[in-house]
């Protein structure tokens, strides 16, 4: 945006309830030309700053993940195809059986379930009713959330999710009979597929020498270091900041434009780390 002679301010939301309401007024009182906003995810917020921000026409730009029923630019990681390579990538590993580990209400969560059951559909894959497997999203008060902190895991994005009900959900999983239990599992993100990898060592079944395991991810490289046993289907956060930061200049300049979405495909990261299955069996 420097080249275009704009400068940047930056404020961190923060993922608690009204953070990005205090994010986005601070930024508003600073007097800007435009804004890029990735939207939270805390289903206690109320959006009423952003919600005022496009109904009074002023450039806005989303990323990650779209808000209601607004037709805005927004740029986003094309999470459907992500989950099509990551079950193309285990088939062709020989992986037939294969599960999906997701959270209710989470962010974009049907289009990564479209993509997985998409793909499997393509390859001619069955999938049985128990290999989808989605953990109940919690919507707590702080104080609800300090008295069951032991029992409560956060996502990179902010999502709560119980370790009991991830438990649960592996559990169920493993409970099937043998000739039906999952050779590979995708998961939401790698939050929920490390809950996963601690349940299932309890159960003396390693990754991958067991179980093929891939998550979404939105951590870096640097940060995806030492996650070397899980494939990463990793998003682009550099382009998604760089194609945003594009159209926010063009709806600056044409503001009568009509909206634009753009899809950016990510990357499979560690994708020999699922073993082929006839190694695992």
């Amino acid at each position: 945006m420097s080249q275009q002679d704009y400068h940047c301010v930056f404020e961190s939301g923060g993922l608690n309830r009204g953070d990005e309401n205090r994010g986005i007024c601070s930024l508003i009182r600073k007097g800007l030309d435009g804004f890029i906003v990735g939207p939270s995810s805390n289903p206690d917020d109320d959006h009423k700053p952003l919600m005022e921000l496009i109904e009074n026409k002023v450039p806005v730009v989303l990323i990650d993940r779209p808000f209601g029923n607004y037709e805005v630019d927004i740029v986003m990681s094309d999470l459907e195809m992500g989950a099509e390579e990551i079950v193309e990538h285990f088939h062709h590993l020989g992986h037939q059986k294969i599960a999906y580990l997701g959270v209710t209400g989470f962010s974009r969560t049907d289009e990564r379930l479209d993509g997985y059951r998409s793909a499997m559909q393509r390859l001619d894959l069955k999938i049985y009713p128990q290999w989808i497997q989605e953990i109940e999203r919690l919507s707590l008060t702080l104080e609800e959330e300090e008295a069951s902190c032991l029992d409560i895991i956060v996502t990179v994005a902010g999502t709560r999710v119980s370790k009991r009900h991830c438990r649960n959900a592996v559990e169920t999983l493993l409970r099937l009979p043998e000739a039906d239990r999952p050779t590979a599992i995708l998961t939401v993100n790698t939050t929920v597929a490390e809950m996963l990898g601690e349940t299932l060592s309890e159960h003396n079944i390693n990754i991958p020498e067991d179980i093929a395991v891939a998550a979404f991810s939105e951590l870096s490289s640097k940060e995806m270091q030492g996650k070397g046993r899980l494939i990463c289907y990793q998003q682009s956060n550099y382009r998604i900041g760089k194609y945003a930061a594009r159209l926010l200049i063009d709806r600056i300049k044409t503001p009568d434009r009509g909206p634009t979405r753009i899809l950016l495909p990510g990357r499979l990261i560690h994708p020999d780390s699922a073993l082929p299955v006839r190694r695992m069996l």
